[in-house]
């Protein structure tokens, strides 16, 4: 490494030097390394933070959702209608079946078999959207109620009973009470 080396002499201006300068190894080393200790030092304040966070007076509380939503009025009504659409379904196609039966003529049969595939694709993509935008408001109203139930306990991390081992409060029967 070269430096300047800048010096007064005794009444005379400044002289301008080069030399060699011999750098100390443990500088060198600090200098190098200076990344890895910045990073060894963000992670211990990240763990330490992160303990504080997780600290005992954290309330954890766990739920068990399938035993929520099994429990649920919401959902039987959803079954029950899915059931009984079902059985509407089943008749209409009861009722196809014997209109095909009875055409003689293969065109006509023909023309009636795809008119009828329409009309059943139709209402099966009219059952699952419905199906589907009820199971998706159960599936909100069911959340809103976990988190107004957690709160209300004065929990501050709400987890799947599924995906806990060990540990949390289960809030699922007060959730639950709430529901029906």
């Amino acid at each position: 490494m070269l430096v300047y080396n800048f010096y007064f002499t005794k009444g005379k201006s400044m002289k301008n030097t080069k030399t060699t300068k011999q750098s100390c190894p443990i500088k060198n080393t600090l200098k190098e390394h200076r990344k890895l200790i910045l990073a060894l030092v963000a992670a211990f304040l990240v763990g330490f933070c992160f303990k504080a966070l997780i600290s005992p007076s954290v309330k954890v509380a766990v739920v068990d959702v399938q035993k929520i939503v099994s429990n649920s009025k919401d959902m039987a009504e959803l079954q029950q209608s899915i059931t009984q659409v079902s059985q509407e379904l089943q008749e209409w196609l009861t009722t196809v079946r014997a209109d095909l039966e009875k055409q003689k003529n293969r065109q006509k049969k023909d023309e009636l078999t795809k008119k009828y595939n329409e009309e059943f694709a139709q209402k099966q993509q009219a059952i699952q959207e419905n199906y589907n935008e009820k199971l998706s408001q159960i599936d909100e109203k069911i959340n809103q109620i976990i988190a107004q139930t957690a709160k209300k306990e004065g929990y501050k991390i709400t987890l799947f009973k599924t995906s806990v081992l060990n540990g949390g409060t289960d809030i699922t029967d007060k959730v639950i009470e709430q529901i029906k």
